[in-house]
C-alpha cells in the first residue's frame, strides 16, 4: 500500500489485475484526518474491466474510476477504467495492438482533469482511426458513482440511451449527406436569384465521343486538360449532366467554383438547347449570369421568364443525382475516397466522380512540392478508380502551352503520375492549332469556337482520335460536329 500506515478501517477491495487492487473506505461519515486514505492503491495502476474492450456487445464507456465503471455496469452498461487521468495514453497504446470490438464512449470526470485526459484520448482515437463517440451521462454530477447514488434513473436511462449512439449517429450522418444533392439546394438556388444582384461502361451522352472511347467511361482514372477559356470544366459539367440525365449519380468535387455557378451553368445551357431544338430566337438564351443576376429578371419578357423556368424544371428532373461538394481549401484525395464510401453506403449507387480541378487539391504534405503532391493526388484518384470500380474525371490545368501550339502529352509533363497513372488522357484545342497558317486570335472570335477534343493516351482503347464541337461560350453548351 502507498499508505502503509493508515488506521485500520471497513474497506471495498476491487482488484484491477494479479497484484494490484484498489482499496476504498466504506464509511458513510470518515474522520477529517482519515479522509486522505479514503482511497487507496496497490500495485501498479492497471485498466479496469480491460475485456470488455474485446468481450462487450454494445458500446463500451470509458470512463475515470473503478467505482465509476461499475456504476454503469450497474446500470446495464458496458465500462472500462483508466484508474487515473493519466492512463489516456495507456489505453491508446493498449488499442494500437488491437482495436476494440465495439464504439467507445468517453466519459471522463466533469472536471478540468477528466476534461483534459478526454482531449489526450481522443486525439489518441483519432490517429488509429477508432470510432469513438463523447457523452456526458452524469449531467450535473461529478462522475458515474455519484450520479448512481443521486439520480440511479437518469444514469439508466442515459446509459441505455448509449446503446443506439452508433446507430444514431449514423443515421444523422446519413440524413446530413443525402442534403447534399443538388434537389435540395434547387429551391435555394432559385431564391437566391430573386434576392441576388449580381455498368460496364457509361456514355457521355456525346455518340461521337462515346464511339472513340468504345461505347463511353469505364472504370479507370480520366483526366482532361486545356489551357484557359477552351471550356474544359464546361464540357465535364455538360457530360455529367448527360450521365446524371440517364440515372448515374455524379460527385462533383468542385475546387474552384461554387454550386450555385455550376447549376447556373446547367441552366444556361438549358435555354440555349430548348431555343436551338425549337427553333426559336437565341436572343432569348441566357448567360450564366443572366440566370443568377436577379435585378436583370425586370427587363425579361414572357417568353424569356418562361425559357428560364422551362430550363429549371429540365434540370430539376435529374438534379437528384448530382451532388456537388464545395471546395474550401480542405478537399484531399483522402476527403475524396471517404465520400464515395459515404455515397455508396447511404444510396447503393456507385457515383461517376470528378475533380476540378488537380491541381488545388489539399496537399499531401505541405513539406512536399507541388509536382509531389499531384503525383500523389493522382495516385490516390487511380486506386479510388479501382477500388470501387467506376470512372474518376480529373480537370487539370496546363501552365505551359499556348493558343497557336496542337495539345499534346508533354502538356502533362509537370506531373509524372498522370501521364503514367491516367487510362486516358484527353486535351482540348482550338481547331487547326499546330499548322503553321493558324491565327489564334481569329480562332477565339468565332461563336460558336471550333474545339477538337484529342485522345492523347487511352490504356485500353485507340489513340490520336479526335472529336470536334461548336463551343458556345456565352451559354456553356458543346454541341458535336
Amino acid at each position: 500500500p502507498k499508505a502503509p500506515n493508515a488506521p485500520a478501517s471497513p474497506r471495498l477491495i476491487i482488484p484491477t489485475a494479479k497484484g494490484s487492487y484498489l482499496a476504498r473506505d466504506t464509511r458513510a461519515e470518515i474522520p477529517e484526518e482519515q479522509r486522505a486514505y479514503s482511497k487507496s492503491k496497490v500495485g501498479t495502476i492497471q485498466l479496469f474491466n480491460r475485456k470488455a474492450l474485446q468481450e462487450a456487445n454494445k458500446p463500451v464507456f470509458i470512463v475515470e474510476g473503478e467505482l465509476d465503471a461499475l456504476s454503469i455496469i450497474e446500470v446495464g452498461g458496458e465500462a472500462v477504467a483508466l484508474g487515473s487521468t493519466t492512463k489516456a495514453k495507456a489505453l491508446v497504446e493498449l488499442l494500437k495492438a488491437q482495436k476494440p470490438s465495439q464504439p467507445l464512449i468517453i466519459a471522463l470526470d466533469n472536471d478540468t482533469a477528466g476534461q483534459k485526459a478526454s482531449e489526450e484520448l481522443i486525439e489518441g482515437l483519432k490517429g488509429l482511426n477508432i470510432p469513438y463517440y463523447r457523452l456526458n451521462p452524469c449531467g450535473e454530477y461529478k462522475d458515474a458513482n455519484e450520479a448512481l447514488q443521486k439520480n440511479r434513473e437518469a444514469l439508466s436511462q442515459a446509459v441505455a440511451d448509449a446503446e443506439h449512439i452508433q446507430e444514431e449517429a449514423e443515421q444523422a450522418q446519413r440524413e446530413a449527406y443525402l442534403k447534399n444533392s443538388t434537389a435540395n439546394y434547387l429551391q435555394s438556388f432559385i431564391d437566391g436569384i430573386a434576392d441576388s444582384v449580381d455498368t460496364p461502361f457509361i456514355p457521355t451522352g456525346f455518340k461521337k465521343l462515346d464511339s472513340v472511347l468504345d461505347g463511353g467511361l469505364y472504370e479507370g482514372l480520366y483526366i482532361v486538360g486545356a489551357i484557359s477559356s477552351l471550356g474544359k470544366t464546361t464540357i465535364i459539367t455538360q457530360i455529367t449532366d448527360q450521365i446524371a440525365q440517364s440515372g448515374t449519380d455524379v460527385l462533383i468535387f468542385s475546387l474552384e467554383m461554387a454550386r450555385s455557378e455550376l447549376i447556373a451553368k446547367s441552366i444556361s445551357r438549358h435555354t440555349l438547347q430548348s431555343v436551338l431544338a425549337t427553333g426559336g430566337d437565341t436572343r432569348n438564351a441566357k448567360t450564366t449570369r443572366g440566370i443568377t443576376t436577379g435585378k436583370r429578371y425586370i427587363n425579361y419578357n414572357q417568353t424569356e421568364r418562361d425559357l428560364i423556368n422551362s430550363s429549371i424544371l429540365a434540370y430539376s428532373k435529374y438534379a437528384q443525382n448530382i451532388y456537388i461538394s464545395e471546395g474550401i481549401g480542405d478537399i484531399g484525395a483522402e476527403q475524396i475516397r471517404q465520400t464515395v464510401k459515404q455515397h455508396i453506403l447511404y444510396t447503393g449507387k456507385t457515383p461517376v466522380v470528378v475533380i476540378d480541378y488537380l491541381q488545388i487539391l489539399a496537399p499531401y504534405s505541405e513539406r512536399a512540392t507541388d509536382k509531389q503532391n499531384t503525383d500523389k493526388a493522382v495516385m490516390e484518384l487511380k486506386r479510388i478508380s479501382r477500388d470501387y470500380k467506376t470512372p474518376v474525371i480529373g480537370i487539370s490545368s496546363f501552365n505551359r502551352a499556348n493558343y497557336r501550339e496542337a495539345v499534346t502529352m508533354e502538356a502533362f509533363k509537370e506531373s509524372g503520375a498522370i501521364e503514367y497513372s491516367s487510362d486516358v488522357l484527353i486535351g482540348l484545342q482550338l481547331k487547326g492549332a499546330g499548322k503553321k497558317d493558324f491565327d489564334a486570335n481569329e480562332a477565339k472570335k468565332k461563336t460558336p469556337r471550333e474545339i477538337e477534343l484529342v485522345i492523347l493516351k487511352n490504356r485500353n482503347g485507340s489513340t490520336g482520335d479526335r472529336v470536334e464541337f461548336k463551343y458556345y461560350s456565352l451559354f456553356n453548351f458543346f454541341d458535336e460536329v
